[in-house]
């Protein structure tokens, strides 16, 4: 009986994931779907979304497209037109593309149905990215103790520094009067 899952994930352009996890959830067609070892044998359709892959305690974050996933007891395998780690997303870039889409079928004129299509895809998909790299920023605010919501700037980093400068002596002042921390 295992007690992991390998989890693929693979585009056209190449294996983007590779890696044995405790549980993987996924953006299937009848909703987000939590996959864990020995899971029944299930193909299903894959939105574009977030998929989260939970190895040893922590969460690695990933925006995938449209695809397939083939689920069996010890393996999820992914086939998906775009997949990327959350580490690898620009946020900019990933908000001008969703406008550039957007304002180009807003436009509409001699838009065809295909590119209409491959249009929402791309809104889709670019909003699956944005979604995990601000998903995982909250993760990486919350491991270190700020329950704050703070946007990527400047002020917000120095405010995380502050704060764990602050607890390190505070930990210094309990640790000279004897008490184990």
């Amino acid at each position: 009986m295992a007690d992991t899952l390998k989890l693929e994930i693979v585009t056209p352009e190449a294996v983007i994931y590779s890696e044995d996890v405790d549980m993987v959830t996924l953006p299937a067609s009848e909703g987000d779907a939590g996959i864990y070892p020995n899971h029944v044998p299930l193909m299903t359709k894959v939105h574009a979304g977030q998929l989260i892959a939970k190895k040893d305690g922590s969460e690695e974050i990933l925006a995938v497209g449209e695809g397939f996933a083939e689920i069996t007891g010890d393996h999820v395998a992914i086939l998906t037109d775009n997949a990327i780690g959350s580490d690898d997303i620009d946020e900019t870039v990933a908000e001008e593309a969703k406008a550039k889409a957007q304002k180009r079928l807003d436009e509409g004129g001699d838009i065809s149905r295909e590119e209409a299509n491959a249009l929402a895809q791309a809104i889709l998909y670019s909003e699956a990215q944005i979604k995990a790299k601000r998903h995982r920023r909250e993760l990486l605010l919350f491991r270190f103790g700020c329950k704050k919501r703070v946007e990527n700037n400047f002020a917000g980093v120095i405010g995380i520094k502050r704060k764990l400068k602050h607890h390190r002596f505070l930990l210094q002042r309990v640790r000279s009067i004897g008490v184990e921390v």
